[in-house]
């Protein structure tokens, strides 16, 4: 049972990030705002001139070896902004 229970929040979490990278992509696409696509993460952010949030998101380091994940998680953090 309880097998089964972890199975259903992890479907949850899965559906969860694909809606939010989903919603930011689209946000990203907006007249006023751009996108950066880096190897490992995305990051949206206002034009120059305009106003509105940035988010770093699509944040894929499962598969890296841990000491180039703890890297990326670092350089992340540096950017010093919002983290979906």
């Amino acid at each position: 049972m309880q097998r089964m229970m972890d199975m259903d929040q992890l479907t949850i979490r899965r559906h969860i990030e694909e809606g939010s990278t989903f919603y930011l992509d689209i946000l990203g696409k907006s007249e006023h705002m751009k996108t950066e696509q880096f190897p490992h993460y995305t990051i949206i952010r206002p034009k120059k001139g305009q106003h509105g949030g940035t988010s770093i998101y699509n944040i894929k380091i499962d598969h890296l070896p841990e000491a180039e994940a703890l890297r990326l998680v670092q350089e992340i953090k540096d950017h010093k902004e919002h983290i979906f």
